[in-house]
């Protein structure tokens, strides 16, 4: 009589080596290779099959999958990874490598998705193992903005309720007014890269009377970058221009910004050659207006050089900016700190026009407050 003693043999189900993958932002004319492993340390061969489980693009901008489709959406993700091997039976003690590609064809958008592994064919079709890979489509984008303070600008990276294109523009207009012939004028924009990718940037003009600094150079991802605009007219008319801003997305995405200013001469009066304080009491403020006035057709800053400075002050403080054919009220501020009497001047100057000197006299008496009882 023969007796016969099996023992069952366990074989453990194939899993991957790692769990996850993020490849970071990829150029959607690049592509990026991944490689993914699962070993047999069992010791029969196991046949196998990796199977997408989840797949999804989410916008790494808020506009980028406007007006997109399921379907849409579907192919794009679809087309995004490539797999060199999705089927085979492994052998005992040997590790099984697979090739992903990641090859984006959107910029601006999440591209994840789920693979699972599948180690008994024949008697279960539920992944026992999986793996998550993510990826961006990444370009730069560039796009201008009103000067803003850094915390501005920097609360708005990585806020997917914020639309880039309702607070970044692809076209701005910069009017300098009209400032005095022969000075120079500066103003500023931002530019702006919400891409995943450093951009290059170029820029161009035509007129002479408008120039950029810088001209060209680098904006790395998620930052911005200062553009100076200066103006500066030799004759008295009306100068426009229109600045453009090239970055390699294409001359429908190029950024415009359009310029305007004239050159003129300011001229300088004031209303009042002499303010009176009257009785200015001790340690309390005492205000008097006067008024500049700009009959010129350029605009002009007012520089104001007082005396007494301890005790005298003006609201707005200098310089104070007068715009062409106007007038501006400003107030000036008596505050005592000792018992005597005023009497003395204050220089107005047009900064762009030296010839435009004016002299007020400040006159008044400092008196001491008295409190009565009832």
């Amino acid at each position: 009589m023969f007796t016969f003693d099996f023992k069952a043999i366990s074989q453990p189900s194939l899993q991957f080596n790692s769990l996850h993958s993020e490849l970071g932002p990829v150029s959607i004319q690049d592509s990026k290779v991944e490689i993914v492993s699962f070993t047999n340390i069992g010791v029969v061969p196991v046949p196998w099959a990796l199977v997408v489980l989840e797949s999804k693009v989410s916008p790494a901008l808020p506009q980028s999958l406007s007006n997109r489709s399921n379907d849409d959406l579907e192919a794009i993700t679809a087309s995004s990874y490539r797999i060199s091997k999705d089927l085979g039976t492994l052998k005992p003690g040997k590790t099984q490598e697979i090739t992903i590609y990641f090859e984006p064809s959107l910029p601006h958008t999440i591209c994840q998705m789920k693979l699972g592994l599948i180690s008994d064919l024949f008697n279960n079709n539920n992944a026992e193992s999986t793996f998550s890979i993510s990826g961006i489509g990444a370009s730069p984008f560039l796009r201008l903005n009103d000067i803003k303070t850094t915390e501005e600008l920097s609360e708005m990276f990585g806020k997917h309720t914020v639309n880039a294109d309702e607070n970044l523009q692809k076209q701005l207009s910069v009017n300098f007014g009209s400032i005095k012939l022969a000075t120079k004028k500066k103003k500023s924009v931002m530019l702006v890269n919400c891409g995943a990718l450093d951009g290059h940037f170029r820029i161009e003009n035509i007129s002479s009377r408008f120039t950029t600094t810088p001209r060209e150079g680098t904006i790395r991802a998620q930052s911005f970058r200062r553009i100076d605009i200066f103006f500066e007219p030799l004759f008295e008319k009306v100068f426009n221009d229109v600045i453009r801003v090239t970055w390699g997305g294409g001359s429908d995405q190029d950024l415009t910004i359009h310029t305007m200013g004239s050159g003129g001469h300011p001229s300088l009066q004031v209303t009042s050659k002499s303010i009176d304080f009257q009785v200015a009491l001790l340690n309390l403020p005492s205000r008097q207006e006067l008024t500049l006035l700009n009959n010129g057709n350029a605009e002009t800053f007012v520089d104001i050089e007082l005396p007494l400075k301890h005790y005298i002050r003006t609201e707005p403080v200098a310089p104070i900016i007068v715009e062409p054919h106007s007038s501006r009220t400003i107030i000036v501020v008596f505050t005592p700190r000792k018992l005597f009497t005023l009497n003395c001047e204050m220089r107005v100057q047009s900064l762009e026009n030296k010839h435009d000197v004016f002299y007020v006299k400040l006159l008044g008496t400092v008196g001491r407050s008295h409190n009565f009882d009832n």
